[in-house]
């Protein structure tokens, strides 16, 4: 693992505990608070952005590090959207779960790289890169997207208007 390996993990470690404690202090009628997050219009549609989104990312991530086949879960068949979560279906220690789970896997994806892989470009996949980023820029731009994620939905609970849409990484 090199520094700047270490320094990735660290990263995603961060933004994903920050997704955990956020997760954390919800309940049901936390997730209908309006939210000025471009990718849900509340809470937990943005909760359900980040879920959906997840094994898409992990997916991607694995083949983008030559993972073994069947070693990772794969991008659920459905579309990607985001409705509303109703809040009598948040069951928050699954979804809290499943963050752990994921930000084991990511870690675990991580932790090989070297400088060469992450200076390497990956194929364009939609949604993710534009094909022309390297591996290292396409994933701290995740991690810094999920951040803008945490922020719209910090600044929803407390009241406050978003300063600037999340932007997609592509």
């Amino acid at each position: 693992m090199t520094a700047r390996t270490d320094e990735i993990i660290r990263t995603v470690d961060r933004v994903n505990s920050e997704l955990v404690a956020l997760l954390s202090g919800l309940d049901g009628p936390d997730l209908g608070t309006p939210c000025d997050d471009p990718s849900g219009s509340t809470v937990g549609a943005v909760v359900a952005h980040l879920g959906e989104g997840a094994p898409e990312v992990i997916g991607w991530l694995a083949a983008a590090v030559k993972a073994p086949p069947g070693a990772l879960p794969t991008a659920p068949a459905a579309a990607h959207h985001h409705d509303d979560a109703p809040a009598g279906h948040f069951h928050k220690a699954e979804v809290i779960a499943r963050v752990h789970k994921g930000n084991a896997l990511i870690a675990g994806l991580l932790a090989g790289l070297d400088d060469k892989l992450l200076d390497s470009t990956p194929p364009a996949a939609e949604g993710i890169t534009d094909g022309t980023r390297t591996l290292s820029d396409v994933i701290n731009d995740m991690a810094d997207h999920q951040s803008q994620h945490l922020d719209y939905m910090r600044k929803a609970l407390s009241g406050q208007k978003a300063d600037a849409p999340a932007q997609d990484t592509v």
